[in-house]
């Protein structure tokens, strides 16, 4: 069993660790979550004053840049027409930032993707749980923040923006809007993990959380002995010190080889679990 993103007051922790024939918990990647809380601020005001002279200074001047390309707007879409739009859009704009940098998202990689997630903002928006924030330049949407909202939280899905804008800093300056929007409903912030700098320049560590390989059975431990999440991580850091040229390439191929495993593993195991054929009875009828 492999747990992701577990946190460290999770319920998660303490159902796998009773079960019965669980063996020793294999653990990487630890780090924490990062949250804004206006509840901790008395304004806005107050709040940035707590950041970096830095980072405001650095963001007043890309925000004038921005706004020699166009008119610069945050908002947040609500109308389930633009949900397919915005979703196609966002997720081109992950693929391009990939593509940048030679990387290969497993995920982004799946047939479809832009539809499904057009379909949970749908159903978030129906239950009044999505947050689906955007800045736009002229019109052109150069950056996102998919969110699901709470009562009292706001917590980070997905995020993207436009690689091509990037000397602009619009990631930031879309949080930086997204945080306002934040403080005027006071509601908490959540990054989620990993705990990456740039998001510790903007809020603080809540809580930590990790990844764990939990083997079941001495086959499963036999088979964590060569694949975790501990052997999975030093996989990964092996793979970030490649040249951005074959990195995916590489990962490409890496993948379509474990999806093609995970298929033959799967449709063997349907196969035998399928009764044997008797014999088969068919009877024609009349209209």
């Amino acid at each position: 069993m492999t747990l992701t993103n577990c946190r460290e007051d999770s319920a998660i922790v303490e159902l796998v660790g009773d079960l019965s024939g669980a063996r020793t918990w294999i653990g990487a990647a630890q780090y924490s979550n990062v949250e804004i809380r206006p509840a901790d601020f008395e304004s806005l005001e107050d709040y940035k004053k707590s950041r970096s002279s830095s980072l405001q200074k650095g963001l007043r001047r890309r925000r004038r840049k921005l706004a020699a390309l166009g008119d610069v707007k945050y908002e947040c879409i609500t109308d389930p027409d633009r949900f397919t739009q915005v979703a196609s859009h966002i997720v081109r704009l992950k693929l391009e930032w990939l593509d940048n940098y030679g990387l290969h998202g497993r995920f982004l990689a799946r047939q479809g993707l832009d539809g499904w997630m057009a379909d949970i903002m749908a159903r978030a928006a129906r239950k009044g749980r999505l947050h689906m924030s955007v800045m736009s330049v002229g019109g052109r949407i150069c950056a996102a923040q998919l969110a699901f909202q709470s009562r009292s939280k706001i917590t980070g899905y997905f995020s993207a923006f436009d690689i091509s804008l990037s000397s602009n800093a619009v990631g930031k300056l879309h949080l930086e809007d997204l945080i306002a929007d934040m403080f005027a409903q006071s509601l908490t912030l959540d990054l989620m993990p990993p705990s990456d700098s740039y998001k510790c320049e903007w809020g603080v560590e809540v809580m930590n959380v990790a990844a764990y390989t939990v083997p079941l059975t001495p086959l499963g431990a036999a088979v964590s002995s060569v694949y975790s999440v501990k052997t999975r991580a030093l996989a990964k850091s092996v793979y970030l010190r490649l040249p951005n040229a074959v990195r995916a390439g590489i990962a490409a191929g890496i993948l379509n080889a474990a999806r093609k495993a995970k298929r033959l593993i799967s449709g063997s195991r349907r196969a035998s679990a399928l009764p044997k054929p008797t014999s088969l009875v068919v009877k024609a009828q009349k209209d």
